[in-house]
């Protein structure tokens, strides 16, 4: 009797484990560039992503980017792992590609941060490539000992690109800390870390940025949006921002806090007084003698009336565009650039609205 109760024992234990390691070996083949990284890492990169997408959602509070050009995670990038292979990615990078956030650049209708660079999309492969090289420095030797060696190790990449000079976020996936390093000094520019001394370099490789300091990951990405929320960082300032975002050119700062940043901020009247305050400007700039009073206010009632008409100009020249495009890449970026310019119209009728309504 109890050799037969073995017997069954034995049996029933193979009937189930049999399916059940082929359950488990199917389930560890199904996804590497998940189930390879570790749950604890995992959390890590999520709060990276978290915190990511606070600052864009910050920056569209702020009226600087479009909040239709936000592209929340997760992303389907499967038909990238074998080109992420490629570049010897490590499983932690390829799983943060996949569910950080990304800026839809036309949509957003600015392409740059302030201080940080510009807004990088790794699902973009040459993006993903130049992340090997985010300073541009074209290392010439093969291996990150070599004195002209490369020096992004495959667990860490950049969080922004390098756009015309200025400073990148580097963060690495294993340490779990994150450097804002300027291509030209060399050095940190992250605010928290002024006067903080820069350790001589140990490597032989030239490239190497190991001995410049460096912070935790999270409390670099809380710091960048509390930056933003108190205006000690403000939007703009990239090559293609434009005046309107200037802060040597407009007095951004003081328009926020006139407008109720951050707590009771009217996004609407801070962009109408940031498109009066661009006319005033380019009035002062333009005159060869200041003008005030009527004279001023009748000058920048025409820069508004004359911004609307151009930002009308390219809306009609857009939509003329999108009826003749066959291309469905090309005419989904049409609309999303219609969409854009429809706002910027619709900023110019709120803002020669306000100066008629002072004029009169």
């Amino acid at each position: 009797m109890k050799y037969r109760t073995l017997v069954f024992l034995v049996f029933f234990i193979a009937l189930v484990a049999v399916p059940f390691h082929r359950y488990r070996t199917s389930i560890l083949n199904a996804s590497p560039l998940i189930m390879t990284t570790l749950t604890s890492e995992k959390d890590r990169l999520h709060k990276v992503a978290d915190l990511m997408l606070e600052i864009y959602e910050e920056l569209a509070k702020m009226r600087y980017i479009q909040p239709a050009g936000i592209q929340h995670g997760p992303h389907n990038i499967t038909h990238l792992e074998s080109a992420y292979d490629e570049l010897d990615l490590d499983p932690s990078v390829k799983y943060l590609y996949s569910i950080l956030p990304y800026i839809d650049t036309i949509a957003a209708g600015q392409d740059s941060f302030t201080q940080i660079g510009e807004f990088a999309d790794f699902r973009d492969i040459e993006q993903a490539e130049q992340g090997r090289d985010p300073f541009y420095g074209d290392p010439s030797e093969p291996n990150f000992e070599d004195e002209d060696g490369p020096y992004i190790k495959p667990w860490v990449t950049p969080l922004t690109s390098l756009g015309n000079h200025g400073s990148v976020l580097l963060y690495d996936t294993r340490r779990h800390v994150i450097w804002i390093i300027d291509q030209e000094s060399w050095d940190t520019t992250d605010p928290a870390l002024e006067g903080y001394p820069t350790k001589e370099p140990t490597s032989l490789n030239q490239n190497s940025f190991e001995h410049i300091p460096y912070r935790a990951a999270e409390s670099v990405l809380r710091d960048i949006l509390g930056w933003y929320r108190s205006l000690h960082w403000i939007p703009g300032g990239g090559e293609g921002t434009g005046l309107e975002w200037d802060i040597y050119t407009l007095p951004l700062e003081k328009l926020y806090r006139e407008n109720g940043w951050p707590h009771s901020f009217d996004g609407d009247s801070f962009e109408v007084a940031q498109m009066r305050s661009y006319c005033v400007h380019r009035i002062m700039d333009d005159e060869d003698e200041n003008v005030e009073g009527e004279d001023l206010a009748l000058l920048e009632l025409k820069c508004l009336q004359r911004e609307l008409g151009y930002a009308r100009n390219e809306v009609d020249y857009l939509k003329t565009q999108i009826q003749t495009e066959d291309a469905l890449e090309d005419l989904e970026v049409l609309k999303k650039r219609l969409s854009v310019s429809e706002q910027r119209v619709s900023v110019y009728q709120r803002a020669v609205g306000a100066a008629e309504a002072e004029a009169t």
